[in-house]
């Protein structure tokens, strides 16, 4: 979804990923591009890192999957920048889906 929204039972505080066994991987869906608004960015990076920072509190690997959305236009360097942000506030996932 857009913005990003996460599985109700995992809570606001994604407290519930401490009830996951340690060889789950949680992966998320995220749609975004650079050429996003700054709001709808901000929104969409606030809820990966705090997902990130709760995988890693658990102990939990996780999976990106990004597509870039539709906003603007895509190409060769598209991924590799989104890649990149997330890189840069932060967000190193385990794995990668592209």
């Amino acid at each position: 979804s857009r913005p990003l929204t996460l599985e109700p039972e995992i809570g606001p505080d994604f407290g519930g990923l401490a009830e996951w066994p340690t060889e789950h991987v949680v992966k998320v869906l995220c749609f975004y591009h650079p050429n996003d608004t700054d709001a709808m960015k901000a929104e969409q990076e606030d809820v990966l890192k705090r997902l990130f920072a709760a995988c890693r509190r658990n102990r939990l690997e996780m999976l990106l999957e990004i597509i870039p959305s539709k906003v603007g236009p895509v190409d060769a360097d598209t991924t590799a920048d989104i890649i990149r942000r997330f890189y840069e506030i932060g967000i190193y996932p385990d794995w990668w889906k592209l």
